[in-house]
């Protein structure tokens, strides 16, 4: 009888175990999709991971109490980070998602090793600039990133992706990778060779001068665009989808977009960074088809208005291809998204700029103000100010000296 109570009390202290281990488990990783949902986290003290989704959240500052969170995850997601203050976070993937004013310097406050951005909408990393912890960085498929050179004050950066943004890789930022021995997802020190950037931003700004475009309206611009685009890339299947290609085109996207063959991302990346340097409101859309085959599409902001633009079926669709060049229309040029629903049947996106993005919001240039030079000018003045002090304490005792000496020949005359 003692051996079945002994027995009996073994098993419920194994199923206590199990059920405390199971409950623990239950709050390290939750998933929220909206504020009130997110408030509740607030009582789950071992939560490590938490996943934003299909949310709006502009206060993350919940999230500032949860002493053993690592991991915050975004996708799809109009998120604001100005009040997040974690120490403990490690790490932080936001996904396709917006960044609220281009603002993440609150990670600074953190002691963050690895970000990744891939596909967000975001204009602007100047506010990583404090974020020296960071070990990985991701910028991949980024649709409107107008600079990378806040990377060179990442002093502890080990790998850097920017697939994409290859025109964006200047002399600064290319010595930097060199010297610091960085590399990325699909490239090491034997492909530095290719991160010529500012050759392909050459290449781009020499292709928007020969269109003419200063006088055209932005639909003309939209348009003349999109035809020298369709006209100047052929489909490659074996690049793009056998990946047979050159090591150059292969770790260079730009590139590839600019050789004359590609495939729907690279139809939509040089329609994308053309549009961008005409002033025009772009943003690269990833989604599938109606079969499952993964596509990349552009929505386009225009007087207040969402279009969808699909450069790759322009060109490559049965029975439409010549139909934009003809008559300078198309079911895939320029649709309005909110009077024709046919877009959006052929096209299933994961989230679309027009749920989160504020196409509206001013974008601010970047000023990279260099430390060193700062502290070039301190140390100038420092040095100025030094010497004007030195010289006032020689005039003084010269002064001095002077008076003294004045001072003892008349005492000597009178003692004559």
């Amino acid at each position: 009888m003692k051996k079945i109570i002994k027995l009996l009390f073994l098993l419920l202290l194994i199923l206590s175990t199990n059920a405390y281990a199971l409950g623990i488990e239950e709050v390290l990783y939750k998933e929220v999709h909206n504020k009130e949902e997110l408030q509740e986290v607030r009582n789950l003290p071992y939560i490590k991971e938490i996943l934003i989704k299909d949310a709006n959240i502009e206060d993350l500052s919940v999230l500032n109490d949860l002493k053993g969170l690592e991991k915050v995850n975004v996708f799809y997601s109009k998120v604001n980070f100005s009040k997040l203050n974690n120490s403990n976070i490690k790490e932080v993937n936001i996904i396709s998602s917006y960044v609220i004013n281009d603002d993440l310097s609150s990670l600074s406050n953190s002691n963050i090793k690895k970000l990744d951005l891939d596909g967000s909408y975001i204009t602007s990393i100047y506010s990583l600039k404090n974020v020296i912890s960071l070990e990985e960085l991701s910028l991949n498929s980024i649709s409107n990133l107008r600079s990378l050179d806040i990377v060179t004050y990442l002093p502890n950066l080990k790998i850097l992706n920017f697939k994409g943004s290859e025109d964006l890789i200047d002399g600064n930022v290319f010595n930097y990778i060199k010297n610091n021995n960085i590399i990325g997802r699909n490239y090491d020190s034997s492909k530095y060779m290719y991160l010529n950037g500012t050759k392909y931003e050459d290449e781009l700004n020499k292709i928007i001068h020969s269109l003419n475009l200063d006088n055209l309206s932005n639909i003309e611009k939209i348009r003349k665009i999109t035809l020298y685009v369709t006209s100047h890339i052929e489909y490659d299947e074996k690049c793009g989808v056998d990946n047979i290609c050159t090591d150059e085109l292969e770790f260079n996207t730009v590139a590839k977009a600019l050789s004359g063959k590609g495939i729907c991302y690279d139809y939509a990346l040089l329609t994308n960074r053309l549009l961008n340097r005409a002033g025009i409101k772009s943003y690269l859309v990833g989604g599938y088809t109606p079969k499952g085959l993964a596509h990349e599409w552009l929505n386009i902001y225009l007087d207040g208005k969402w279009y969808g633009l699909d450069p790759t079926w322009i060109d490559t669709f049965v029975g439409v291809e010549k139909t934009l060049k003809n008559t300078g229309k198309s079911r895939f040029f320029m649709i309005d998204l909110e009077k024709d629903n046919s877009f959006y049947k052929d096209h299933l996106e994961d989230v679309l700029p027009s749920k989160i993005v504020e196409p509206n919001a001013v974008i601010k240039d970047e000023i990279i103000v260099d430390n060193n030079d700062i502290y070039d000018y301190v140390y100038m003045i420092f040095v100025i100010i030094l010497g004007i002090f030195l010289i006032a304490i020689v005039y003084k005792s010269i002064r001095n000296i002077y008076k003294k000496n004045r001072k003892n020949k008349r005492k000597k005359r009178r003692l004559k």
